[in-house]
């Protein structure tokens, strides 16, 4: 397995079918308690901005792809309204503390593993590419996790990510789970 920027057109494609079918109203209530799910869908544009930004990572095994890491940063509000909202709750959750304040930490806007690659370290090494692009530029990375999406949760707090804040919205509440970038894996 090889983790790559993304380079051939035809993987917006990829990435919008692996969305489609991981999406929370896509995915039956085991499959979401067991498997995970993703609750934001983007448009190829939305991808190809995002992409241009931060490039997105992909696992990459022969000519399949595995899996993916959208990430942004500051420049990308304006995409999309729901990654704007989670900026903006990041960096204001930032403030105050004592975890690295910078204009530079990185946003884990959506990562996703094919269900048949999952449970062999696709994800872990994803963040792990992640890390080592942006650990001398970056302080942080943050995203933001449905709390009752247990399998998401979990993955990330095995990689270190803590629970910075958490906030209610309509019927579930929205985790902000944080790295500090010095962590390695």
């Amino acid at each position: 397995m090889q983790i790559k920027p993304l380079t051939k057109p035809n993987h917006f494609e990829i990435i919008q079918q692996m969305i489609a079918s991981n999406l929370i109203q896509n995915v039956d209530r085991n499959a979401q308690e067991n498997e995970g799910f993703l609750i934001a869908k983007f448009t190829k544009d939305a991808l190809k901005k995002f992409h241009e930004i931060c490039p997105i990572l992909l696992a990459m095994e022969r000519n399949e792809v595995l899996g993916y890491v959208i990430v942004g940063n500051e420049k990308s509000v304006g995409i999309d309204p729901i990654i704007d909202a989670m900026i903006k709750e990041g960096k204001n959750q930032v403030e105050g503390t004592d975890l690295p304040m910078s204009n530079k930490h990185i946003f884990v806007i959506q990562a996703c593993v094919k269900k048949a690659h999952r449970k062999k370290g696709v994800f872990h090494q994803l963040y792990a590419s992640l890390i080592a692009k942006y650990k001398n530029t970056h302080g942080l990375i943050l995203t933001e996790v449905v709390s009752h999406n247990k399998r998401s949760l979990l993955a990330h707090q095995r990689l270190g990510f803590e629970i910075l804040h958490s906030r209610n919205k309509e019927h579930f509440s929205i985790l902000m789970l944080c790295l500090t970038i010095s962590h390695s894996l």
